[in-house]
């Protein structure tokens, strides 16, 4: 049976004409229209209102795989998964960035970022602080207040992979928020129970109740946390926490939530405290700490009032951005705003032994290729 050459040069059994050239050395985007098409049909004069809106709005990208969305505290979204977080929900102050997290087209979690705690030893010993330096330095670290990850994928390392999506993109979204450079994380870690807060019968010296958060065990014993997530990405264990916080309860980003709030001083458990320095630093990095959250008070200056604009105008414009990795950059883009950004990075690649090492003392347990080949030894 005779087969028509078309077949195989990617030509058409249509009527009309077109180049008789094989389509993987043809490039689409630069075929010009045949004479004889252009005589029948005439020549290509798109509306205006097309060619503007093709400019203006650009194919749409396909979904990432694992990317995380900028949102606010107050985001329904967020609250949701918020709630089921083993630390109580108290309310959010300070600086601060929030995230979802979403994977294969599903919201799967929460990750946030938030200003450093002020006093804890271990942190401050990690990181080289002194007090000279402190008031200076401590803008420069973002706590990981929250996470939680609603999907167990152990085998594919989902935790370390948003760790580390959100190390990256925290630390952009801080430095163009708050124009500062950051140079370190902390996250504070209860190994077991959930966190709860009580009052107590007590009064302090100004008459204040007393309060203490204390640690409810979990009945099904499930909730066993080890800091392997962390360690996984490079973390370390600088110590552990203990003493007393001050805790902002019901404050916000410019005078609170739900009023002026009230500062009280509170009993902690103990924690474990992991500490990370940013790739690159090694030093803390000094720089000056302009607040906001005094502005809409009687002490809020002129400054300061202006400045809180600016930064509700840059968090606004940040909702909804999400971010993602494209091969050794990260993205940034908000499809609402047609914008979008590279941030090129490299990061230096173990090799396979120190990889295998950190993976079995991070999780407890081998990685696969030490499983396998330990079993081909036996």
């Amino acid at each position: 049976m005779k087969t028509s050459n078309r077949q195989f040069e990617g030509g058409s059994g249509g009527m009309h004409p077109e180049r008789r050239q094989k389509l993987e050395t043809v490039k689409c985007d630069r075929l010009t229209a045949h004479p004889l098409s252009v005589k029948i049909y005439g020549k290509p004069n798109p509306f205006e209102e097309l060619l503007t809106s093709i400019a203006t709005h650009p194919a749409p990208r396909s979904t990432p795989e694992l990317y995380l969305e900028v949102c606010s505290a107050n985001d329904p979204r967020y609250q949701d998964i918020r709630s089921r977080h083993y630390v109580e929900k108290r309310g959010t102050h300070g600086q601060q960035v929030h995230f979802l997290v979403w994977y294969r087209g599903d919201c799967v979690g929460i990750i946030s970022g938030a200003s450093a705690v002020f006093g804890t030893l271990p942190r401050d010993m990690f990181f080289k602080i002194t007090k000279a330096n402190k008031k200076k330095c401590l803008n420069g670290i973002v706590d990981n207040v929250v996470y939680r990850l609603e999907l167990n994928n152990e085998g594919n390392h989902l935790a370390g992979k948003i760790l580390f999506l959100w190390e990256k993109s925290v630390a952009w979204v801080w430095e163009n928020l708050y124009e500062v450079k950051v140079f370190g994380f902390e996250t504070f870690i209860v190994k077991k129970g959930f966190m709860e807060e009580e009052v107590l019968d007590a009064v302090d010296n100004l008459g204040r109740p007393v309060r203490r958060v204390k640690i409810v065990p979990d009945p099904t014993g499930e909730n066993i946390r080890e800091g392997g997530t962390y360690r996984s990405v490079g973390w370390s264990l600088a110590g552990q926490s203990f003493g007393s916080t001050k805790g902002h309860d019901g404050v916000g980003l410019t005078g609170g939530q739900t009023g002026k709030g009230v500062s009280l001083r509170k009993e902690v458990p103990i924690k474990d405290v992991y500490c990370k320095f940013v790739p690159g630093f090694s030093d803390p990095v000094e720089s000056e700490y302009h607040p906001t959250w005094l502005a809409n008070t009687r002490q809020g200056t002129p400054e300061m009032k202006a400045l809180a604009k600016q930064r509700t105008a840059r968090r606004k414009a940040l909702l909804g951005t999400r971010f993602y990795f494209e091969g050794k950059a990260l993205v940034y883009e908000n499809i609402e705003q047609a914008t979008r950004g590279r941030i090129e990075w490299n990061a230096p690649r173990a090799s396979a032994k120190t990889r295998n090492r950190k993976m079995r003392s991070s999780c407890g347990r081998p990685s696969e290729r030490e499983t396998l080949r330990e079993a081909k030894s036996v």
